[in-house]
C-alpha cells in the first residue's frame, strides 16, 4: 500500500487561523453588546413596522426622504398622544421600573436624558437605514448598509454607556466621535453611491484601528477595564464590521457597473 503525505499549503493555515480569530473577535464583540443588540432588534422592526406607510406616500408622489419624514413624525405623534392620555399611569409604571432596576443592579440608573438619548440614536439609525436601503435593491448593498448603521450604532452606544477605553468617563473615549465624524461625512459625500460609500468605510475601519493603535501604543484605559486585550478585540471587531461593509458596497459597486 502507498503512503501519501497530505501537505497543507501555508495560506490555507493561515486562512484557517483568520477565520477563527475572526469569529472569536466577533463572538467577544456580540456578547459584550448583547443588551444593546437588543434595541438594535427594536430599532429595525419599527423601522419594517413603518416602511409600508413609506412606500404607500411613495407610490401617491411623495419623494422617500420626505415620506420617511412624514411616516416617522407621525409616529411619533401618535406615540405622544397615546402617552398625553395615560400619563399619570406611564409615570407610575416608569418609576415602578425605575426602582426594579435599581434593585437588580446600582449600574443601571438612567436618567431620562439617557432615554432621550438612547431615542434619538435609535431613530437616526431607523432613519439612515431607511434612505440607505432605498438608494439600491441590491441584497449586498442593503446587507452592508444594515451592517453600516448597526456597527456605528454599536459604537456609539457602547461607547457612551461603558466606554471601550477604560470607563466612560475616559477623555480618550473622545477620540471615536472622530470615528462616527468620518462615516457620517463620507456617506453624506457619496449620496448613496455604492463605490462611494465602500470608500466611506474603508476609511472609517481605518480610523477605528488608528484610535485602536494609539490607545494600545499610549498605554489608555489599560489599567481600567476592559484592559490591553479588552480595547485589543473590540477595536479589532469594529474594524472587521466596518472593513466587512466596504468590501460589501464594494462588491455592490461592481455588480451596479457589471
Amino acid at each position: 500500500m502507498d503512503e501519501r503525505s497530505v501537505w497543507f499549503r501555508p495560506r490555507a493555515i493561515l486562512v484557517v487561523l483568520g477565520v477563527v480569530v475572526a469569529a472569536f473577535v466577533v463572538l467577544r464583540v456580540l456578547w459584550a453588546t448583547r443588551d444593546v443588540l437588543v434595541w438594535v432588534a427594536i430599532a429595525a422592526l419599527i423601522a419594517m413596522a413603518l416602511n409600508p406607510a413609506v412606500e404607500a406616500l411613495q407610490s401617491r408622489g411623495v419623494r422617500r426622504g420626505a415620506a420617511v419624514g412624514i411616516v416617522i413624525a407621525g409616529a411619533i405623534l401618535i406615540i405622544v398622544g397615546i402617552a398625553a392620555l395615560f400619563v399619570p399611569t406611564l409615570v407610575r409604571e416608569v418609576n415602578d421600573f425605575a426602582q426594579a432596576q435599581r434593585q437588580v443592579s446600582d449600574e443601571v440608573n438612567w436618567s431620562p436624558m439617557d432615554f432621550a438619548v438612547a431615542g434619538g440614536m435609535l431613530f437616526f439609525a431607523g432613519m439612515a437605514w431607511t434612505l440607505l436601503s432605498a438608494k439600491s435593491a441590491n441584497i449586498a448593498y442593503r446587507l452592508a448598509a444594515a451592517i453600516a448603521v448597526a456597527t456605528a450604532l454599536l459604537l456609539a452606544w457602547g461607547n457612551l454607556a461603558v466606554g471601550l477605553i477604560g470607563s466612560e468617563h475616559n477623555p480618550a473615549n473622545l477620540m471615536y466621535a472622530g470615528v462616527i465624524g468620518i462615516a457620517v461625512i463620507g456617506v453624506l459625500a457619496a449620496r448613496g453611491r455604492a463605490l462611494g460609500l465602500s470608500r466611506a468605510l474603508f476609511a472609517t475601519a481605518l480610523a477605528q484601528a488608528l484610535v485602536g493603535v494609539i490607545a494600545l501604543a499610549g498605554g489608555l484605559g489599560a489599567g481600567e477595564p476592559p484592559g490591553r486585550w479588552g480595547i485589543l478585540i473590540l477595536n479589532g471587531g469594529f474594524v472587521a464590521l466596518f472593513a466587512l461593509s466596504g468590501w460589501l458596497f464594494a462588491r455592490a459597486a461592481r455588480g451596479q457597473a457589471g
